[in-house]
C-alpha cells in the first residue's frame, strides 16, 4: 500500500455518506424474509428478530437486547427500513472494483471507498480497514455472490475506523469460519514505567455503559537491553553516566566489596544521556555500584576509591 500521508497535501478520504439505519440500528440479527435460528452458544449485543417466521434458539441470558420471537410492530418497521438501507447501498456508485474476490484479504489494506466484487468472495487471513485518522470515514463493501471466511480470518479496524461505519452488502449466503473476527480493533499502549514483569488487561466500555473485559496477559521485559553505563571518581564524588535506559524510576546503590550497603539514592532514568553523582565514601578500597529499576539490576560496576 502506498499513499500520500494526511497533512502532505493529500485529500482526506471520507468514503460515501452513511445510510440512515433508522430502526435497523437496534438489531444485531434481523431477517425481512425468513426465520432466524441459533444453534450452540451465541452472545449477541442488540435485538434479534424477523418479520417473516420465528426467531428461535437464542438464550435470553446471552442476549443484551430484545428477542422478538414473533413478528410485531418493531419488526415491521425494521423490515421497511432495512429495504431502504439495502436500496441505498445497492445504488451507490462503486469507486473501486476488487478483481480477485476468491483471494480477498491476504493482508490487504483498504481506505474509505465503495468497493465491489462481482462474484463469490472468500476472506482469508487479514483485511485491514484504514480510516487514516478520520473517525467518520465510511467503508462500503459489496459482493455479487456469497461471502465466506477461512478459520481465524480477521477484519482489523485501524487508524480511527469504527465498526458502525463499515457496511457489507452481500447478495448470497454468508458463512463465517471458526474463530473469525469481523471487527477486531488494533489497540496499542506504551507503558512508560514498566516493571520487569507486568500484567495487563483491557476493558472496553460500550456507548450503553456495558463493560467487556479481555484476558490478562503477562509481559516480561529485558530492561537492561541496550542500556549503557560507566562510573568514575573525581574529587569528592563518584559520577555515574547512563544512556538508552527504559524511562522510569530507579535507584543508585553503593556497596563495599564485602557486600555492605554504604548508600542509596533514588534516580529518574531516561533514554537520553544522564549523569548522577553520589558522595565518595571515606574508606579507601574497591566499591560496587548497582543501578536498579523496578526490581531489575541494570548495571553492576566497580570503582576504586583512594
Amino acid at each position: 500500500m502506498a499513499y500520500t500521508p494526511i497533512g502532505c497535501n493529500s485529500i482526506l478520504l471520507t468514503g460515501p455518506s452513511a445510510p440512515n439505519l433508522a430502526t435497523t440500528a437496534c438489531y444485531a440479527i434481523f431477517s425481512g424474509n425468513s426465520s432466524v435460528a441459533n444453534a450452540g452458544i451465541s452472545h449477541v449485543t442488540g435485538d434479534i428478530g424477523t418479520n417473516v417466521g420465528l426467531a428461535v434458539g437464542y438464550d435470553p441470558l446471552l442476549v443484551n437486547g430484545t428477542i422478538h420471537s414473533n413478528p410485531d410492530g418493531s419488526t415491521s418497521a425494521c423490515a421497511a427500513d432495512l429495504l431502504n438501507v439495502y436500496s441505498y447501498l445497492n445504488t451507490l456508485t462503486n469507486d473501486i472494483e476488487l478483481l480477485y474476490p476468491a483471494q480477498f484479504g491476504q493482508n490487504l489494506v483498504l481506505t474509505p471507498h465503495t468497493y465491489t466484487m462481482k462474484s463469490a468472495t472468500f476472506l482469508t487471513d487479514t483485511l485491514s480497514l484504514n480510516a487514516q485518522g478520520n473517525p467518520d470515514a465510511v467503508f462500503v463493501i459489496k459482493t455479487t455472490g456469497a461471502l465466506g471466511t477461512s478459520s481465524n480470518a480477521k477484519v482489523l479496524l485501524i487508524n480511527g475506523t469504527q465498526a458502525k461505519n463499515v457496511y457489507w452488502k452481500v447478495d448470497g449466503a454468508v458463512s463465517i469460519g471458526d474463530y473469525s473476527q469481523m471487527n477486531e480493533f488494533n489497540y496499542s499502549y506504551t507503558d512508560q514505567q514498566p516493571y520487569s514483569t507486568s500484567n495487563y488487561r483491557i476493558s472496553e466500555t460500550d456507548n450503553n455503559g456495558r463493560k467487556n473485559y479481555y484476558s490478562t496477559i503477562q509481559v516480561k521485559m529485558n530492561l537492561s537491553r541496550g542500556f549503557k553505563s560507566s562510573a568514575y571518581v573525581q574529587e569528592s564524588y563518584i559520577y555515574v553516566q547512563t544512556s538508552d535506559a527504559v524511562p522510569g524510576n530507579g535507584s543508585l546503590e553503593l556497596y563495599s566489596i564485602e557486600g555492605k550497603k554504604v548508600s542509596t539514592q533514588n534516580i529518574v532514568l531516561t533514554k537520553e544521556a544522564s549523569m548522577y553523582k553520589i558522595n565518595k565514601p571515606r574508606g579507601i578500597g574497591m566499591y560496587l555500584i548497582h543501578i536498579v529499576s523496578n526490581g531489575t539490576k541494570l548495571y553492576t560496576g566497580k570503582v576504586m576509591v583512594f
